[in-house]
């Protein structure tokens, strides 16, 4: 049986959190699909949305594994320190 963590957000928040992405990409691409531009400037608005979301995942991801390893609260050193 695993453990439930303390730090884990609510299914609730998690829900939420699902349909205002999927809610805001797809207000975006229809926002996209009719605006009134040349496809390559589509396709460049487009793909920077595209890296934005993909910043962000990684931004968080970083966040919660430097969390996991205690280098945030000063738990251990930071890898360079070692």
């Amino acid at each position: 049986m695993m453990k439930k963590h303390a730090d884990r957000p609510s299914a609730a928040f998690i829900a939420a959190s699902c349909c205002a992405l999927l809610l805001g990409s797809a207000s975006y691409l229809i926002g996209l699909f009719n605006a009134e531009m040349q496809r390559n400037e589509k396709g460049f608005h487009g793909m920077a949305y595209a890296l934005a979301l993909f910043g962000a995942v990684a931004v968080q991801k970083n966040t919660r594994d430097l969390m996991a390893a205690g280098v945030i609260h000063g738990e251990a050193p930071l890898p360079s320190e070692e």
